[in-house]
């Protein structure tokens, strides 16, 4: 589900919710129950831009649950999204965000998140051994799949390693500068399905191209990239 929200208190934003998370399958919402249960799709968002042009992607990783017990306020992956998608202006406030809360991952797993703004700032944000870490962008751009960037004892840990390689090796061969069909073009490369060559997680559900600049997302679904779907915030 495409989800657009504008909170009286905070930002405009679009984001891609996954509907299974509240017990649908592939039925339509028919009933009223079903209706508002969907009231709760705003806040288990995986990916997200809002109108600032910061944009928000939360990507697994195979390793044991988050759950920060520090004393400050609690926190689920999938909020933490909308809260970067509701409150913060740049990458930088972001992770302010993030470091004011304890995390305790969602649908107990391990997570990481990519930040993004209008401005080109990136970053990655790590839960390794429970410690909030961030990896700034290096040279002209940043890739993420699904293993740990922290440098630490869990480093290099997890899956995507081919999936990265080939996104790393084309967007420096670019320069980090991608047309929106050469982004959608690399997201069509390093897609996981039936007939590609990544077979180390589930295959790919959806498919989306953020221009942060513009503040409009395009969606692909089910690694048909002859069908976009083309959105903006306003």
């Amino acid at each position: 589900m495409v989800v657009k929200t504008a909170p009286k208190d905070g930002y405009k934003s679009i984001s891609m919710v996954d509907l299974k998370f509240l017990g649908f399958d592939k039925q339509a919402m028919n009933h009223f129950s079903d209706k508002v249960i969907s009231l709760a799709a705003p806040y288990i968002p995986f990916d997200g831009i809002n109108e600032k042009g910061v944009s928000a992607a939360v990507l697994w990783v195979p390793d044991k649950v988050t759950n920060q017990q520090t004393g400050k306020p609690d926190i689920t992956t999938s909020v933490a999204i909308r809260m970067i998608l509701d409150k913060a202006k740049d990458t930088n406030q972001a992770i302010a965000l993030l470091k004011k809360h304890d995390m305790h991952a969602s649908a107990d797993g391990c997570y990481h998140f990519q930040l993004n703004d209008a401005k080109g700032h990136s970053a990655v944000v790590e839960y390794e051994n429970n410690k909030m870490s961030v990896i700034p962008q290096t040279g002209n751009h940043q890739a993420l799949t699904n293993f740990y960037e922290t440098l630490g004892s869990k480093y290099h840990h997890g899956i995507g390693f081919d999936r990265y390689n080939v996104a790393n090796n084309h967007l420096n061969q670019n320069h980090g500068i991608e047309t929106e069909k050469q982004g959608l073009q690399l997201l069509n490369d390093v897609h996981d399905g039936p007939h590609m060559p990544y077979k180390d997680d589930d295959p790919t559900q959806w498919t989306v191209l953020y221009n942060n600049s513009k503040k409009t997302m395009t969606v692909v679904t089910g690694a048909n990239f002859k069908k976009q779907y083309h959105y903006h915030i306003n």
